[in-house]
């Protein structure tokens, strides 16, 4: 269900070098990131530690997945998740907002 967080959807530019890690985007409409010169007008920026942690959970059970969260971190992927989900099953979720008021 979650795409690729490595590498820009549109150029195929590595997001993830260690020595130049590059900003990166999404929005609603397109299943994967953006580097910033791809980046479109309405889209989001997750931040380098947010795709570390979601990398981590496509790779670890989750009892295992490192306790180390910012409420920022967990705001940013839970944004990430509730746009793929809604654009995989082409509707709004209701109860999102209630996920944002916790």
């Amino acid at each position: 269900v979650l795409p690729a967080l490595d590498v820009c959807l549109s150029c195929g530019a590595w997001l993830e070098d260690p020595e130049n890690p590059e900003r990166a985007f999404f929005n609603r409409a397109s299943a994967g990131l953006f580097c910033t010169a791809c980046r479109r007008s309405d889209s989001w920026e997750m931040s380098l530690k947010s795709r570390a942690i979601a990398a981590e959970m496509l790779k670890t059970p989750v009892g295992q997945v490192s306790g180390a969260w910012s409420k920022e971190t967990a705001a940013d992927l839970r944004h990430f998740l509730v746009q793929r989900m809604e654009e995989a099953i082409e509707r709004r979720l209701i109860t999102a907002p209630v996920l944002e008021a916790s």
